[in-house]
């Protein structure tokens, strides 16, 4: 009987399968290369994404500080700028810490409810705000959402 029973456990013994140590290695080495070629490209999608996150979100900004210059030509408005001067015969330039005064009322309402720190989020600002006084067309603006910053310049963005 116990000679059977040392033949079943021998037989046991034999049967099971499993990995070996070299079989175990050569996976790992495996996952290893595929993984160093999956990650910088990985990366590279995130900056990507974060690139078109600042430029979806200048864009919103960009037409919402449009309307808000035209409308304020439009209605009569004057875009004035920070020394007293009339800013009508050339571009209203403001500077980063100025908000921009107007002969109406509404301008100064819709820009400071679109750029103030409430608004905006954490870390987030819209600063350098240019229009063409006389026709109120949005000319510049830098946008920044505490990561990256989106600068609008005639037509054209440049994200760093």
């Amino acid at each position: 009987m116990k000679e059977l029973i040392t033949k079943r456990l021998a037989q046991k013994a034999r049967d099971k399968k499993g990995f070996t140590l070299i079989e175990v290695i050569v996976v790992l080495v495996i996952l290893g290369i595929l993984a160093a070629i999956a990650i910088p490209s990985l990366v590279g999608y995130i900056d990507k994404a974060n690139q078109r996150t600042i430029l979806a979100e200048a864009g919103t900004y960009r037409t919402a500080l449009q309307l808000i210059g035209t409308d304020t030509v439009a209605s009569g408005g004057l875009l004035d700028l920070p020394t007293g001067g009339s800013a009508a015969d050339g571009d209203a330039q403001l500077p980063t810490d100025y908000m921009p005064v107007a002969t109406n009322d509404s301008y100064n309402d819709e820009l400071n409810a679109l750029t103030g720190s409430n608004r905006l989020g954490n870390g987030a600002s819209i600063t350098n705000i240019t229009y063409d006084a006389n026709t109120g067309t949005l000319l510049t603006f830098t946008y920044s959402n505490g990561a990256h910053t989106a600068a609008y310049d005639n037509e054209e963005y440049i994200v760093s």
